[in-house]
């Protein structure tokens, strides 16, 4: 691969991460308005660290900083003193001297990354603030929480079992959370080591069935092997992903859940364990429709998304075998996007891209779909066409559609848009192959200065539009 390509590949691949993370964004918001509508209470991002604290006696709330500004009423009760006093107090006040190097490389850590979202596991020694006060080893477990603009840490605390390692400590404090949000904890290689009451109940399984499993016992084989790596590359960069997941009963049954995961470390950095929240997002009734929809379709243009697209291609590629018939993978690049929105503002970004989202869909009809790919990458699939004559007439009426100019706000808005052929059988048959040449295609229209491109043979050929 030369120098170009490999720069080519690279500005591509940043694009894609950080399209990821808006749509991510968006697709958060979106969730919250549909179960708004139909009535449902709408779970915080972070549902683990609500839970935590939730069902915790014993915890501390402190700024980033380290200064106390809230004392659960059970710590208070084991050390016999009134939490108000301690208010304003930095937390080294409660801990022994000799454990304070473990609570100061808490804070040392998140103030590296005021953004991380994992867990810090320690054992402290905390004293009580008054004089000959009675002191206690606890397994804590340290998280940044951010509400409202500002950082918070929680620190959720369990009086330590002696001969207790960290992940024993776990197993003993997640299996007994209470609440309708499921509790999981695998060990660092993803073998099930504890589970709540709530997660049984949610998922189907006994406890003791799910000791030892990998959370893929109930996987749904609705998320492809593109999200996993999302999912993980998240995870171990920020200590936590948040986010829609499907997964199966053991009934069989398909359910939409909320699921929050942090990784938890120790002070060597090790990792302990990962554990994850889960919100049964469910709803059974006609409203079930409305969260599979956003599942599938992109959450500002309401178009099919990469992962229902796929699906449809592989049906339609496997019915035009079958059935000797042709097929048509037509990439739709529209520049600008992301410029309209710092140029105008993202209010007026997503008006334009509701509004480009509502012109591909009127092209949809029996026969051709509309699919988006990226913020800026959309797919026509087009089946039954035999001639190119056909195609062109598809992809003219695409490029005229998106040519006239968006009137929002007062603004007068234009995009540049781009577009690429890649035909079946003869430019390649199976998915991979014709998204490749379609994309090939796709910039070759844009480096000949031209509306649109067949690919051919290895080689892009300028088409008559």
């Amino acid at each position: 691969m030369n120098t170009d390509a490999l720069q080519h590949q690279l500005y591509r691949y940043a694009q894609d991460l950080q399209e990821l993370m808006e749509q991510q964004s968006q697709l958060q918001q979106r969730y919250q308005m549909v179960l708004e509508s139909v009535g449902r209470s709408v779970p915080e991002t972070d549902v683990l660290s609500r839970t935590l604290i939730k069902n915790s006696t014993l915890f501390l709330v402190t700024d980033v900083q380290g200064t106390i500004t809230q004392v659960s009423p059970g710590l208070q009760e084991t050390f016999d003193f009134n939490g108000a006093d301690l208010c304003g107090q930095y937390i080294d006040r409660l801990v022994a001297p000799a454990h304070v190097e473990g609570l100061r490389s808490v804070f040392a850590k998140f103030e590296k990354a005021i953004r991380l979202g994992g867990i810090e596991q320690r054992r402290l020694e905390l004293c009580s603030p008054t004089p000959n006060g009675r002191t206690h080893d606890f397994d804590v477990l340290a998280m940044q929480v951010h509400k409202n603009g500002s950082t918070l840490i929680y620190w959720v605390l369990q009086v330590a079992a002696p001969g207790t390692n960290a992940l024993d400590s776990q197993k003993a404090f997640f299996s007994a959370t209470q609440g309708d949000v499921g509790i999981l904890v695998t060990d660092p290689l993803g073998s099930i080591v504890a589970v709540s009451a709530a997660f049984s109940s949610i998922i189907g399984y006994r406890a003791a069935d799910l000791l030892g499993e990998n959370p893929r016992l109930f996987g749904s084989n609705r998320h492809d092997n593109t999200f996993f790596q999302n999912f993980w590359l998240e995870l171990l960069e920020a200590g936590c992903w948040n986010g829609q997941l499907f997964n199966r009963r053991r009934n069989g049954q398909i359910f939409l859940s909320w699921q929050s995961v942090k990784m938890v470390e120790d002070a060597q950095g090790k990792v302990v364990s990962y554990v994850a929240a889960h919100a049964d997002l469910s709803v059974r009734d006609s409203n079930s429709k409305k969260m599979v929809q956003l599942a599938y379709h992109d959450p500002l243009t309401g178009l099919a998304n990469r992962r229902l697209f796929e699906s449809q291609l592989e049906q339609h590629l496997t019915d035009a075998r079958k059935d000797k018939t042709g097929l048509c993978v037509i990439f739709l690049g529209v520049d600008g996007l992301k410029s309209i929105s710092e140029e105008f503002g993202y209010a007026i970004g997503d008006l334009v891209r509701r509004e480009l989202g509502d012109r591909l869909s009127g092209l949809e009809r029996s026969g051709l779909s509309v699919a988006q790919l990226s913020g800026e990458e959309f797919v026509l699939l087009l089946r039954g066409a035999e001639t190119e004559s056909e195609i062109e007439a598809i992809a003219s009426t695409t490029l005229s559609k998106l040519a006239a100019p968006f009137l929002i706000n007062q603004h007068q808005i234009t995009v540049k848009s781009n577009m690429g052929c890649a035909r079946y059988p003869q430019d390649g048959s199976d998915m991979l192959t014709l998204l490749k040449h379609a994309d090939a295609a796709m910039y070759g229209a844009k480096r000949f200065n031209t509306d649109f491109c067949f690919y051919e043979t290895g080689v892009v050929r300028e088409g008559g539009v």
